[in-house]
C-alpha cells in the first residue's frame, strides 16, 4: 500500500495540469461526501493534496481546497492547520480569488474547534496569526483588501476578538476609499468595514444592555417573599462578561467597559507559510 500510494503521487506530479485539477476536483468531492468510508485512507488524502500545494500553477488552489475539505472532515496537527491557513491569508491574487474565498468558507467555521485555546492567552492562535500577517503584510493594499474582505464576509467569528483588528480597518479607511487612483472595489470595502465596525459596536450595546437588564431583574426582591434573589448574577468575583465585572459584594457592583484596543501579537512557533 505505501509503495503504491507514492506511485500515485509521483505519476500525478507528471500529469498536465488540467488533469491534475480535475483529480483535485474528484479527491474533493470523495471528502465531502465519503469521507466517513475513506476513514482508513487518510495518509493518502493528505499526501495528494500537499504534493499540490508545492506548486505555483492553478492546481495549488485547488489544493488548497481539498486540504481545507480534509480539515473538515478529519483532525490534523496544529501546526498543519496553520500553516494552510497562513498559505491562505497570503494567496492575494486578484486572478485567484474565488478559490481562496471558497477555501477560507470551508475553513473558518472549523477553526475554533481545531484550534482551542491554548494556555494563558485569552486569543486564540489563528487570530493572532490572522493579526500577525496584517501587520507583517499591511503594506501591500492587495494583502490589506484580501484580509480585510475576510473579515468583512466571516464578521461573527471575528466579533469576539474584534478589538485586534478595529484599530487598523479604521486607520486603513482613508487608505482604500480617499485615495485618487483607488477602484470602485474598494471604496465599496471601506464602507462595508465602516459599516462593520459600526454594527459590532452595536452589537455590543445590545448584549449590554442585555445584560444589563438581567442583573436589574436579579436584584429585585422576591414579590411573594420579599426575599432577595440572585437569580442569573454570577458571584464569582474574578468572572465577568464582555467587558461587565460582578464582584462578590452585590452592593458595590464595578462596571467597566471593554476598550477596542489592540494586542501585540504573540510569536507562533512552528507556524510559517507554504511555498
Amino acid at each position: 500500500m505505501i509503495n503504491k500510494e507514492f506511485y500515485i503521487i509521483e505519476v500525478s506530479a507528471e500529469y498536465d495540469e488540467p488533469l491534475r485539477i480535475e483529480l483535485l476536483q474528484l479527491a474533493t468531492l470523495l471528502l465531502k461526501y465519503l469521507h466517513n468510508d475513506l476513514v482508513h485512507h487518510r495518509k493518502e488524502l493528505i499526501k495528494f493534496g500537499w504534493t499540490h500545494l508545492k506548486r505555483e500553477d492553478a492546481s495549488k488552489q485547488w489544493a488548497l481546497v481539498n486540504i481545507c475539505h480534509y480539515f473538515k472532515a478529519y483532525q490534523a496537527p496544529e501546526k498543519i492547520i496553520l500553516q494552510v491557513f497562513g498559505a491562505l491569508l497570503r494567496t492575494c491574487q486578484p486572478e485567484n480569488k474565488m478559490l481562496p474565498k471558497q477555501a477560507f468558507d470551508i475553513l473558518l467555521p472549523e477553526l475554533p474547534q481545531k484550534l482551542p485555546h491554548v494556555g494563558d492567552s485569552c486569543i486564540p492562535i489563528w487570530i493572532r496569526y490572522t493579526k500577525r500577517i496584517l501587520v507583517e503584510e499591511g503594506h501591500s493594499v492587495l494583502n490589506l483588501i484580501h484580509i480585510f474582505r475576510l473579515i468583512v464576509h466571516h464578521s461573527d467569528i471575528f466579533y469576539s476578538c474584534r478589538a485586534q483588528f478595529v484599530p487598523q480597518m479604521v486607520n486603513s479607511l482613508s487608505r482604500l476609499g480617499l485615495h485618487y487612483s483607488t477602484t470602485s472595489e474598494n471604496r465599496r470595502l471601506a464602507i462595508e468595514l465602516a459599516g462593520l465596525v459600526v454594527g459590532w459596536d452595536r452589537q455590543r450595546q445590545r448584549q449590554r444592555k442585555n445584560e444589563m437588564k438581567v442583573v436589574t431583574d436579579s436584584d429585585k426582591p422576591n414579590q411573594k417573599t420579599g426575599v432577595f434573589n440572585p437569580g442569573l448574577v454570577n458571584t464569582d468575583p474574578k468572572c465577568s462578561v464582555d467587558g461587565i465585572i460582578f464582584p462578590e459584594n452585590t452592593n458595590k457592583r464595578i462596571k467597566v467597559e471593554t476598550s477596542l484596543q489592540s494586542h501585540c501579537a504573540m510569536p507562533l512557533e512552528g507556524a510559517s507559510s507554504l511555498t
